[in-house]
This record gives structure tokens, sequence and C-alpha cells, in this order.
């Protein structure tokens, strides 16, 4: 049984009239095991180059904070500050089931805090969602190019007047599309699209042409020495034929020149 720590900061999804995002910060540490050693060895030793217990670990935390902040970006503000459990109970089973897949057993999952700032709890509250509307909207009219006060100051004044009653009415706008990013496969650090190489490690973000096992049939990355699905190696050997000594591509049944069995 082995314990792993894991803890960062993420962003809740575009909250109310301003699409208000909240940052939140978590941590805690997982309880796990190996269950299976071949597909762990093969995973993590072979197609991920580890070399000692510290690369697993940073795996496994980059693995685990990755998908605590794909999921807070699926609840408002207003569904945290409600019931912040159910998002940590949702996000603790996604581990557990993607985890068998990596060769883990995960045994248990514990949050030990996540701290939501207190400007995101009054924001949940009605009177201090309108607030912080009102202040956005007085920044943005601060804003404005010299000249634009008299009239045109009133006219947008009501502009923005009527805008806010209407978005206040509606509640909430629709959320905004979400940042893309790339989570780079050495360490589990995401970095924004378009970047060649990751920001935390320096290692290569360009994806890596997927080739078939010639055992299984599965399609895997080009770079792993063994397959992920049932554990053999992408590079066989190529075979002698036994009657006439010409070598034949791996996985072939007969001698592409006499037609011998290659046993």
């Amino acid at each position: 049984q082995f314990r792993g720590n894991f803890g960062g900061q993420a962003y809740s999804a575009p909250s109310g009239p301003i699409g208000y995002q909240a940052e939140l910060g978590f941590f805690g540490y997982l309880l796990y095991k190996v269950e299976d050693a071949k597909l762990f060895v093969v995973e993590f030793f072979g197609n991920r180059g580890a070399t000692a217990s510290g690369d697993v670990e940073r795996y496994i935390r980059g693995f685990v904070n990755e998908r605590i902040i794909d999921e807070f970006a699926h609840h408002d503000i207003f569904q945290l500050v409600k019931n912040v459990d159910e998002a940590t109970d949702k996000v603790s089973l996604i581990i557990s089931d993607e985890a068998g897949r990596i060769g883990l057993k995960i045994l248990d999952c514990i949050f030990e805090g996540v701290k939501i700032p207190e400007e995101a709890r009054r924001f949940a509250s009605g009177m201090g969602q309108q607030a912080m509307a009102m202040q956005y909207m007085k920044e943005t009219a601060a804003e404005l190019p010299p000249g634009g006060g008299g009239a045109a100051g009133a006219g947008i004044g009501a502009g923005m007047g009527l805008a806010m009653g209407t978005q206040m009415a509606r509640q909430m706008q629709p959320p905004a599309a979400a940042e893309k990013v790339i989570v780079c496969p050495s360490c589990g650090a995401q970095n924004p699209v378009g970047n060649r190489f990751c920001g935390n490690c320096a290692g290569s973000l360009a994806p890596v042409p997927k080739v078939k096992c010639p055992n299984c049939g599965a399609r895997v990355p080009g770079d792993m020495k063994f397959c992920g699905n049932c554990g053999s190696p992408l590079k066989q050997a190529e075979k002698d034929c036994p009657k006439c000594g010409t070598k034949n591509p791996a996985g072939m049944k007969f001698c592409g020149n006499c037609g011998a069995e290659l046993g």
C-alpha cells in the first residue's frame, strides 16, 4: 500500500451574468496499491520511461490533479458553495475508475481541504452577485476613451443599466468556452494550445504517431516499447526460415521465399 499527495489550483465554471470564475485551492492524498504488476511495469517503466519511484509519484500527482481541475471546471460557483462534496465524490470515482488502466487500485481518495475564497461565497449570494456585476460595469465605464462623457456617457450608462437588468433577469448567460490546453505526456502539466514544448519539464508536446500492435492489433503511440493493451513488445525480432534461411517480418507464419512454416 502506498500514499501519494496531490494539490493545486482549479477554476469553477463561468457563473452569473458576468461569467465569474472562482479560483479554488485543493489538497489531499491517495491510498493505492499495484493491482496489475505487469500493466504497471509496462505503463510506467516501459511506456513512460520512469527510472525511479519519484518519477511514478510525479506522474500520479499530475494524473490526479488533471482530473480534479477538469471536474471542477464543470461546476459553477453556486453548485460548489452549496455542495462541494458532490464534486469531490464524483472526481474520486473518476480517479478510481481510470487508475485501473495503469495497473493501480485506489483504496481511498481523501480531500483534506477545498478552499473557496470569501469573494466567491459572496458572489454565490444574490446581493453579492449584483454588487460584483455593478463593480464590473463601473470598471468598464472607467476604461472608456476621453470624450465619452456628457450625453454620450449618459447614454452609455442608461444602456449599461438596461443590459444589467436584462442580464440579472436571465440570471446566467451561456458559459464561455474553456481555454484549450495540452497535457504533457511526460509530467502531466497543462500547457496552452500551440506550445511545442512543456513549460514545466521541457518535454515535447508534439503528437506521437500511432502504430499497430503486432500481437493484438491495438493502436498505441509509436514511442512506446510495449503495448498498453496486451503488454507485448511492439518491435518483434525477424524470423529466420528454418529451410532457406530467409529473414521474414515478425508475425509471419510462412516464409515469403519458399513457403516453409516458420513455427
